[in-house]
């Protein structure tokens, strides 16, 4: 029959303190440390659990934030455009006010506005432009043909599609070509916005329909005006360095219900 091995350890204190001893099995010394062994692989295993589950929350959270500064960068471009319209607007709110320098619709009368000078014949080519994009908003095709799924210009990739992260990112490709190259529309459909933008410089939005619009920035010169119906491959611009731009190239979006998707997944 085995005996029973024991481990003593003494206590000795300072001075003529009584001296005592504590004696422990092995088997309970042993049962002690496994359990605690057992103990920190599991409380490991528990913090490893949690610190996964809150990283894909984080994760999570940190896609909702680049998606939302992403549309408020984009909301931000709106605004700026918007400011433009808005001055349009006003200009024609304020010479329809006076209404005797309009009674006579055969004669172009230039009306003085609080803000400038403005043309009777333009106030009718403004409305009339409106008109013709609502009209024709409502006729966009959407036929497989008119996806933009061509290249706009043939030219080398110099910067590519991403996400934006911690204030950075690229929401289309940049393509360096030579300088005054000729931009295609890369699908059918409506002008709805030929301009200038203060990162893109001159720049040109397409409507093709099913919520689908692409992008064009850094253009020399814009061959387009808002309201034209373009066909898949018809010159809409040049390739220029306007905006905020270190050389020639062309800045090319693709937005899906006002996101924007990486170009090189749908382009031939």
């Amino acid at each position: 029959m085995s005996k029973s091995r024991f481990l003593t350890i003494q206590f000795i204190p300072d001075g003529t303190g009584q001296v005592w001893a504590l004696r422990l099995r092995y088997a309970l010394l042993k049962f002690l440390l496994y359990t605690i062994i057992l103990g920190f692989i599991a409380l490991s295993f528990l913090i490893y659990r949690v610190a996964d589950t809150v990283a894909d929350h984080l994760q999570g959270i940190k896609s909702e934030l680049l998606d939302k500064q992403y549309q408020i960068s984009r909301l931000e471009r709106e605004l700026g455009r918007l400011g433009e319209q808005e001055q349009v607007i006003r200009n024609i709110i304020s010479a329809y006010v006076n209404k005797d320098d309009l009674e006579n619709d055969n004669e172009n009368i230039d009306v003085m506005t609080p803000s400038g000078l403005i043309a009777k014949d333009f106030l009718r080519a403004y409305v009339t432009k409106v008109k013709a994009i609502e009209g024709k908003r409502k006729k966009l095709p959407v036929r497989l043909s008119d996806f933009p799924n061509i290249w706009p210009v043939s030219g080398v990739i110099s910067q590519k599609f991403s996400a934006f992260q911690h204030g950075l990112g690229h929401s289309g490709i940049d393509i360096i070509a030579s300088d005054n190259s000729l931009i295609t529309a890369t699908g059918s459909g409506i002008v709805v916005e030929s301009g200038w933008d203060r990162d893109l410089g001159k720049m040109v939005e397409i409507e093709h329909g099913n919520d689908i619009h692409t992008l064009y920035g850094h253009l020399n010169r814009r061959l387009v005006q808002v309201g034209d119906h373009v066909e898949k491959g018809t010159s809409i611009g040049t390739l220029g360095n306007t905006g905020n731009s270190s050389g020639p190239h062309l800045h090319y979006e693709i937005m899906v219900k006002g996101k924007p998707v990486d170009p090189l997944l749908l382009l031939k």
